[in-house]
């Protein structure tokens, strides 16, 4: 098993209110454009790490655990709600991943889904909300 670790300086705008775990108020258009066809299942088999608030803005950690029992991932996407670019990282492995890494840039708060698809077609989908302090 293999993890992959990536860098990516992302800059969010605008105002985010996602209970962790659940959909947020954007979440149908973001599945539609992102996750097209096959069921959705917000489960615990995939697992979105990242600080409830940061302090830094420029490097926030996102960790995607990715559960024994999700079997092979045929696809995975990091989606930041309120970006300009939504979609942080898509990613097509071609071996079975435990977790994958990487830290992006928040200039707001906002909230960050990740899904995976399985090859029965399914995405399982983690959320959490991620609070950063207004610029002074």
């Amino acid at each position: 098993m293999r993890r992959i670790w990536i860098a990516a300086a992302i800059c969010l705008t605008g105002i985010g209110a996602a209970a962790d775990g659940a959909p947020s108020p954007g979440w149908e258009d973001l599945r539609e454009q992102y996750l097209p066809g096959g069921e959705v299942r917000f489960d615990q088999t995939l697992r979105l790490m990242t600080p409830d608030k940061v302090e830094q803005s420029f490097q926030v950690p996102v960790i995607v655990k990715l559960g024994a029992d999700l079997g092979r991932i045929e696809e995975l996407v990091v989606i930041a709600e309120n970006n300009p670019i939504q979609q942080v990282v898509r990613i097509h492995p071609h071996e079975r991943l435990e977790s994958v890494g990487l830290n992006i840039r928040l200039e707001m708060s906002t909230p960050v889904h990740t899904a995976a698809r399985t090859a029965d077609g399914v995405w399982h989908v983690a959320s959490k909300s991620v609070l950063v302090p207004p610029s002074m």
